[in-house]
């Protein structure tokens, strides 16, 4: 692989959309990548001030969800991400009520997959559509047979090349291992010994995929039932957004993701420098100092502001780190 010099972070932040695709391909990563919203429905009260008892609060709702979902969906191609995958419906969605079912959920399903806007997007970006997940639970609960424009989206993209989006529908991961099973049984049947890795994912999401390189999700620290199975955990970093990831993702963030997950990680996880005691050319008292000042920090812990749970931030940082994007170290002498 050709050597690649690693800019600064602030050299970073300032390049253009196209310079840091030819970094994440140079790099070979990320190159799957998950994003998880969350808060969108408090986003629209609490951001754009829309009323939830306004009989048209559902309509409002979903057309500024999904104009945001595309504008994320855009920013992270943009940046050379090939792979995708938006885990939108969990199997409790679909006993949320008529009322949910028939204002929500089915329009931004109907939106997804049939509209001009979304099909003209797909095309523009030649992005091959796959959908996972339990479609037959989600047909049952829901009371809407939608399978046959998930087929249609699905068989109009396959031919696109350039980048993969995968929609999750019914996809909680605490009930599709069940169903993971049924699916490994019947591969046996079939051909007289179990599936192989490989052969797992491919059966799950009717496509192959490489592991989960990133999960960003918004507000609060923990885990979700929407982790992609299979593919989630082995070397998947996770960032949390601290309001709803729909309006706070913007270009400036993803880079920020990005300078970490393929510079600033790489170059103490990817090459072991813990296991080394690499500290050469490092100033110490530094890390001193921020063990010292941050002895008693949690990450994680938050607050409520009436029912709403915030993360609070517990880090200090040393005078080093201050004001500068980078912290300065002695260089050895």
């Amino acid at each position: 692989m050709k050597e690649y010099k690693y800019p600064s972070k602030e050299q970073f932040l300032k390049l253009s959309s196209e310079e840091i695709a030819e970094i994440v391909k140079l790099k070979g990563k990320p190159k799957v990548g998950v994003f998880l919203p969350d808060g969108t429905r408090r986003a629209a009260i609490i951001w754009f001030g829309y009323d939830p008892d306004d009989k048209d609060f559902a309509e409002k709702y979903v057309d500024i969800e999904l104009n945001l979902f595309m504008k994320n969906i855009e920013i992270m191609f943009a940046h050379g991400l090939p792979t995708l995958i938006i885990p939108i419906l969990n199997h409790d969605n679909f006993k949320r009520g008529e009322k949910f079912l028939k204002d929500t959920l089915y329009p931004v399903l109907s939106k997804l997959f049939t509209s001009k806007k979304w099909l003209d997007f797909y095309k523009k970006y030649d992005i091959k559509v796959k959908v996972y997940g339990d479609i037959e639970y989600a047909k049952k609960e829901g009371h809407i047979d939608f399978g046959d424009f998930i087929d249609k989206v699905q068989k109009n993209t396959a031919d696109h090349k350039s980048r993969r989006l995968f929609w999750g529908i019914a996809a909680s991961n605490s009930k599709e291992h069940r169903r993971l099973m049924d699916l490994g049984i019947n591969f046996y049947k079939a051909h007289g010994r179990f599936p192989n890795d490989k052969e797992k994912v491919e059966l799950y999401y009717g496509d192959s995929l490489n592991y989960v390189d990133f999960l960003i999700r918004a507000a609060a620290i923990r885990d979700s039932d929407l982790s992609p199975p299979i593919i989630t955990g082995k070397k998947t970093h996770y960032y949390y957004l601290v309001i709803s990831n729909l309006i706070s993702f913007t270009p400036e963030v993803f880079k920020s993701i990005l300078f970490d997950l393929i510079m600033a990680r790489e170059k103490v996880l990817g090459k072991k420098v813990y296991s080394k005691a690499d500290i050469k050319g490092l100033d110490l008292n530094v890390l001193k100092e921020y063990y010292e000042l941050n002895k008693h920090s949690v990450i994680g812990l938050g607050m409520n502001i009436g029912k709403f749970w915030l993360p609070i931030n517990q880090i200090k940082l040393p005078e080093a780190f201050k004001n500068s994007i980078e912290p300065e170290t002695k260089k050895s002498k």
